[in-house]
């Protein structure tokens, strides 16, 4: 590790000191000092060069190249190795901190920060014990964990693509990790440590979505692999935003700037959507039933906004007609435990397009929308279609 910057490099050899470190193994002693050394000497090496970088007047490009060297090797190191000893919170937060106030930071030093930083947090929850937790304990946990949120959400709007991805995985985990389920199950003690998202971070997730998973625009100077490597990226980020709301961190609505994207995206995203629909229905078929019109609605007003009230033929309309026959084939099977969902689903719509009055005379803007409505009639019971 002394000599590689690799991340595969460094990651296998970070397996291997963890298998020289496992319990049942004689030589165990031995990988203990192995480690402890690497450990002393990259936590005094990040300290020099952390200090020197936030005193330095200008920036020297070996004292960088060193500092971001010794910063990965930490990183990929924290991950299997629990390096909390070496107090290197202080030093990343730091920079994290320096870049938030001045935007100077390099990004090749920012990104691994940030993930020791978050392995930190995940480590010190770790050393939680399962009872009579020290409250000192808890409130310098929940201190580290609203730091490093905070920082990462001030990162989301970094201009460097690394920093500002590398940010939105991490506060998306860091979400999910102190989510609600974190007190459920007889751990009532660690409800101090919860991380709700406010209603200003669920929109900023939501807007890094669009700006960057769903706005993609491939250079043309791109090769193949260079897209294959973004087009993998983009999936981890919607991966994350999904699995807060399969796991109730964000509520079910917040789906809805996913799910409307279904058919348009369905090349790249559509395994992953397609999970989320069908996981999410499991929660609650209403709600459920609810976010799918949601979207389409969202889309649909998007559209007036842009087009005005003579839609019928424009393209974008279509697409809108589409999504909603790929959205109603989620409801042919169980029809019976479907039923109230859809039910709910048709007067709801139709109650929006009925709600916008046009001009004097005109009919309202949104009855279009019953054309994109009636792609789901076919799965009423015929009972329900007599209903309505």
């Amino acid at each position: 590790m002394e000599k590689h910057t690799a991340p595969v490099v460094l990651e296998a050899a970070s397996r291997a000191l963890h298998a020289l470190c496992a319990p049942e193994l004689a030589l165990r002693a031995r990988g203990d000092l192995l480690r402890s050394r690497m450990a002393d000497q990259l936590a005094d090496k990040c300290h020099r060069d952390v200090t020197d970088l936030l005193q330095a007047a200008a920036l020297d490009e070996d004292e960088l190249y060193s500092a971001a060297a010794t910063l990965k090797r930490i990183s990929v190191l924290f991950n299997a190795h629990d390096l909390t000893p070496w107090q290197l919170f202080d030093p990343c937060s730091r920079l994290l901190q320096r870049e938030v106030d001045t935007g100077e930071v390099p990004p090749q030093v920012l990104v691994p920060a940030i993930t020791c930083v978050h392995f930190h947090v995940l480590w010190e929850l770790s050393h939680l014990p399962s009872a009579d937790i020290p409250q000192e304990q808890l409130r310098g946990l929940k201190n580290c964990v609203t730091t490093v949120a905070s920082l990462c959400q001030n990162c989301l709007t970094d201009p460097d693509p690394g920093v500002r991805e590398q940010a939105f995985v991490v506060l998306s985990d860091l979400l999910l990790v102190f989510g609600p389920q974190l007190a459920q199950d007889g751990r009532a003690a660690l409800a101090p440590l919860l991380l709700p998202p406010n209603a200003g971070l669920q929109s900023q997730l939501a807007a890094f979505l669009m700006d960057h998973v769903f706005q993609h625009e491939p250079s043309p100077t791109e090769d193949g692999e260079s897209r294959i490597e973004e087009l993998h990226q983009r999936r981890v980020l919607l991966a994350s935003f999904c699995k807060l709301i399969i796991y109730n961190v964000l509520e079910l609505s917040a789906a809805s700037d996913v799910f409307k994207h279904y058919g348009k995206f369905y090349s790249d995203y559509g395994d992953i959507i397609k999970e989320t629909l069908n996981l999410t229905r499991q929660m609650d078929r209403h709600e459920w039933a609810r976010t799918l019109l949601l979207s389409l609605k969202q889309l649909m007003t998007e559209l007036l906004l842009q087009t005005g009230p003579e839609i019928r033929g424009d393209e974008s309309f279509l697409e809108i007609r589409d999504l909603a026959r790929r959205f109603s084939l989620l409801f042919s099977l169980h029809q019976l435990r479907n039923r109230q969902a859809l039910l709910g689903l048709h007067r709801e719509g139709i109650q929006f397009a009925l709600q916008e009055p046009g001009e004097p005379g005109q009919p309202p803007l949104n009855l279009p929308f019953l054309e994109v409505l009636s792609e789901f009639s076919p799965r009423l019971l015929r009972p329900d279609r007599a209903l309505l």
